[in-house]
């Protein structure tokens, strides 16, 4: 039999649509990340709010013969913007027992059908060591590794404070030459074209093979991507160094959490521009971004970052402060071309 495969339109949804894609994800959520709490019904609706202008997104999903259950899903997302418009990002999940079926074949259809209507020729997509059906799936399809990350993870109650404090007296020396600020939440709108650049520089991290150019956003952009986040309930803090002389952003460091998972907190990007390496702003950085978590959340457990295992820099400070490996993930990039020849040999 044929599977039943519908575009999900979310302005049109039912209650009961909602539902069975909450349950969906929950199932596939509990075996990505089972030490996460489910997603409530109203979590899984945030997500299809105040998606930015500049993403487009189309979802498919499999549904069950009696059309009460969603036992597969697909979304490929592309950046209506002025770089990588080659590229695509794939999403495909299929429930563990309705997997080596022919769904994932068929769902990928859809998304090669998009990335080709759409002028992109390269599709990327990321699967995570504890769900091994993913990789599997990658290398059928001819897809190629374009980077190797770990996802690595510090227990609060083993941070050496000593440490923590060694690296933070390090700011009497850095205050001569630096200003050092936190953002709470929104940026602020006063400075929000600084906040846009100082985000390119996290195009000098490694991407080992990925076929990605820089990445560049505008001042509306990094609204629309606020507003997006924090409709799903996610928080945010900003640390960051100010080179007094010139006035640019030397460095920033990110904090990320829900109130839903207060264990839980995850550490985002950390970056110095190249001209402001080598007088330990980062490592300053993160030891301020971890003295604010202790006073105020002390609820907190774990924080959660991913490194590539080519950042050697940004590796050795996470490791000297307490991170150990927790999973791993592979960003895939599958040629246009490949998985064309690959749905033609299946057909």
């Amino acid at each position: 039999m044929r599977p039943l495969i519908e575009l999900f339109d979310w302005t049109r949804a039912s209650e009961s649509d909602f539902a069975a894609l909450n349950a969906f994800s929950n199932r596939m959520r509990a075996e990505a990340t089972p030490e996460y709490p489910p997603l409530t019904l109203q979590e899984t609706q945030a997500q299809f709010q105040n998606i930015p202008d500049f993403v487009e997104i189309r979802m498919w999903l499999i549904w069950n013969e009696t059309h009460d259950q969603i036992v597969g899903l697909c979304s490929c997302n592309i950046l209506n913007a002025d770089h990588n418009q080659h590229l695509a990002q794939l999403g495909l999940e299929i429930l563990p027992e309705a997997r080596r079926q022919g769904l994932g074949s068929a769902l990928l259809t859809k998304a090669v059908a998009m990335t080709e209507e759409t002028g992109r020729r390269l599709l990327i997509a990321q699967t995570q060591s504890n769900v091994p059906a993913g990789e599997e799936f990658m290398q059928r399809i001819g897809a190629e590794v374009g980077l190797k990350m770990g996802s690595n993870q510090l227990e609060i109650d083993t941070l050496d404070r000593a440490l923590l404090i060694r690296w933070l007296a390090k700011g009497d020396t850095l205050s001569e030459t630096f200003e050092f600020g936190l953002w709470e939440g929104a940026y602020p709108e006063e400075d929000l074209e600084t906040i846009a650049t100082m985000h390119e520089v996290m195009n000098t991290t490694p991407l080992d093979d990925l076929e990605i150019e820089d990445m560049r956003w505008t001042p509306e952009q990094l609204r629309q991507m606020e507003a997006y986040f924090m409709q799903q309930g996610m928080e945010r803090w900003t640390q960051y160094a100010r080179h007094k002389a010139s006035g640019k952003i030397a460095g920033y460091t990110e904090m990320f959490w829900k109130s839903t998972k207060p264990e839980y907190l995850n550490q985002g990007d950390t970056g110095v521009f190249p001209e402001f390496r080598g007088h330990g702003i980062g490592r300053y950085l993160k030891a301020k971004m971890m003295e604010l978590m202790l006073e105020r959340k002390p609820q907190a457990k774990f924080v959660r970052t991913g490194n590539a295992y080519s950042n050697a820099p940004m590796l050795k400070i996470n490791e000297e402060m307490g991170f150990k490996p927790f999973r791993s993930t592979i960003t895939w990039q599958i040629p246009l071309d490949k998985a064309k020849a690959y749905l033609s040999e299946r057909h």
